[in-house]
């Protein structure tokens, strides 16, 4: 069943209202009647089953809660910031699309000098795209919040912010294979002994990282990991990536 999105200032006791697109979707593109039985979340962790009362001559959905409803990645509370390197639209946004389904928290897209990709005017109008790409991830996965999407980052700036936040991984497909850097299921169970429930992660965009930029990032105290032998696109290391780390710290 498709859920939909109600403003969490439109929900009252056991009553909602649902506005705008979303009651649009509702009413004219599903022809939902008074009566049937729908299931909302309010983008803040909640989500719930409902039944429609009425539908006001403005369009606006007038709804009954029925229940509470278990929402998918709500069981352990780990937040996933997954700075990805900018690249060509069409694999950035199925990164995001995904990267929500699995259950990533935020997204902020890094700027380095292998980007191919240039925002104007600050990617104002790509962020509004890509905040309704995950809307519409969130709505169709079952989520019952929706992922963070952050501007634009210069991979400095991106790198010293989520150093300073706490556990941060470096995907590189170029570390040798002698590194000191202990394995990621190591770093991960080392991180839930301490309490910790934010992890940064960092994918590069077509082209990975440079050394300048790895090197940059080891100081900073982030670690280093590798997803085998096999040369993964950003998108999909993005993604598989995601899915480990959630794994590994129970959330999937």
């Amino acid at each position: 069943m498709p859920q939909f999105l109600v403003s969490p200032e439109q929900i009252e006791g056991n009553k909602f209202l649902l506005q705008g697109p979303e009651a649009f979707h509702l009413t004219r593109v599903l022809r939902y009647k008074e009566g049937q039985a729908i299931e909302v979340f309010d983008g803040k962790g909640g989500r719930y089953s409902g039944v429609i009362e009425s539908i006001r001559a403005d369009g606006s959905v007038e709804g009954r809660v029925t229940g509470t409803l278990h929402a998918p990645h709500a069981a352990v509370a780990v937040k996933l910031t997954l700075y990805l390197g900018l690249m060509k639209a069409s694999r950035w946004e199925w990164a995001l699309e995904k990267g929500a389904e699995v259950g990533v928290s935020r997204f902020v897209p890094v700027l380095t000098p292998r980007t191919v990709v240039q925002l104007r005017e600050g990617g104002a109008s790509k962020l509004e795209r890509w905040k309704k790409i995950l809307l519409a991830a969130s709505k169709q996965c079952g989520r019952a919040d929706i992922p963070e999407i952050k501007p634009a980052a210069l991979f400095r700036d991106a790198v010293e912010e989520a150093c300073g936040a706490g556990l941060t991984l470096l995907g590189w497909e170029k570390m040798p294979k002698k590194s000191t850097s202990p394995p990621l299921h190591e770093l991960l169970s080392h991180a839930q002994r301490k309490g910790e429930v934010g992890v940064s992660l960092f994918i590069g965009p077509e082209g990975g990282f440079s050394e300048e930029e790895v090197e940059l990032a080891e100081l900073e105290g982030a670690h280093l990991f590798h997803l085998g032998s096999s040369t993964l696109r950003g998108e999909t290391a993005a993604v598989v990536a995601s899915a480990l780390v959630l794994y590994e710290l129970g959330a999937l």
